[in-house]
């Protein structure tokens, strides 16, 4: 589980400042030929030797991501190895030498006003931070495994070269080629850390809480249904079952699937809705007396969901965080 702290440190990691993109967009087409009428031609009938002129290849239509591949995709989760007094750097190899943080439920999340950088050609570019023990340079390359796509461009970390130190912290941008399911690996010296990772652009931004009950972390992205939904996950963090989803869904429409009376009209930010107490069971009957509790409402052309289990929240939590709710 993450601490407050790793939520601060990521937060200003992923604050996008100019200058930060390992590269610039740009548009450049080199002339096919170039006349001038004012150049008389030579007095010769011998050819003129022409210098070729460099051509520009485009590279190949990513293939695209699948559902099933994002299902598929064996994401690195923290596996609980930590350089000494840094708890937050929580995924590292077995040497003790080299440590990073993935992101949670291992997904990377490309939102078209969130972090990072989306380029024109379908590249998607993440600052990311790394922590090692030992000096020496760290090389990062990485490939996609779902489907074929140019490698990550390598990527060297040289320490003081670049303004950080022989071993501690030290960032760097990934550009990764397309979406897909990314394999990473860092070497320094003998010692490597390779870890997996799902990366996926989502045509909505996200919304983000302002306000959650005390314990809570953001734990998973639902991506099983994009691009109809796409679901944060807030787990406990004393690691009981409890968990608070929080779901955008296209479609302004509210579902309304819940038995007529058990709902509860509510205002969300003056958007009408409904709450429930209970939930469906595996075989489609209603139980009120489950722990579980669902805020619905719609806005625009998008319907929300705010929803708990096994954590005792009632409608009025749930309206409190569903009225914090802020685009991000």
């Amino acid at each position: 589980m993450r601490s407050p702290i790793l939520t601060l440190a990521m937060s200003l990691l992923l604050i996008v400042q100019p200058g930060c993109s390992s590269r610039a967009l740009s548009d450049q087409r080199i002339p096919t030929g170039v006349a001038s009428l004012s150049s008389p031609m030579p007095p010769t009938t011998t050819p003129i030797p022409v210098t070729a002129l460099p051509t520009v290849t485009a590279l190949p239509t990513p293939f695209p991501l699948t559902r099933e591949a994002m299902v598929a995709c064996p994401v690195s989760l923290p596996n609980g190895k930590s350089p000494p007094h840094e708890a937050d750097f929580n995924l590292g190899n077995e040497a003790g030498t080299l440590f990073t943080i993935p992101w949670p439920g291992g997904k990377l999340i490309f939102s078209p006003n969130g972090p990072g950088f989306k380029y024109a050609d379908g590249s998607l570019e993440m600052k990311w931070p790394w922590y090692r023990t030992v000096p020496g340079e760290v090389i990062i390359t990485g490939e996609r495994l779902d489907a074929g796509a140019p490698p990550m461009p390598p990527i060297t970390l040289r320490g003081p070269a670049d303004g950080y130190g022989e071993t501690g912290f030290h960032p760097s941008g990934l550009l990764f080629p397309s979406e897909g399911c990314w394999q990473v690996t860092a070497r320094v010296g003998n010692d490597s850390l390779t870890f997996v990772t799902l990366v996926v652009k989502i045509p909505v931004d996200m919304v983000w809480p302002g306000w959650l009950p005390e314990g809570l972390l953001h734990e998973d992205m639902d991506v099983t249904n994009l691009p109809e939904s796409i679901g944060l996950i807030f787990a406990s963090a004393d690691k009981n079952e409890g968990q608070v989803a929080i779901e955008i869904v296209q479609g302004g429409v509210a579902s309304n699937d819940y038995p007529e009376n058990t709902q509860q009209p509510v205002a969300v930010n003056g958007q009408a809705g409904v709450c429930v107490q209970g939930a469906w069971d595996k075989n489609g009957q209603w139980q009120a007396d489950l722990d579980a509790a669902s805020l619905e409402w719609s806005a625009g052309d998008f319907r929300y969901r705010v929803s708990q289990v096994e954590l005792g929240l009632g409608c009025e939590e749930l309206l409190r965080i569903a009225e914090s709710l802020i685009f991000i």
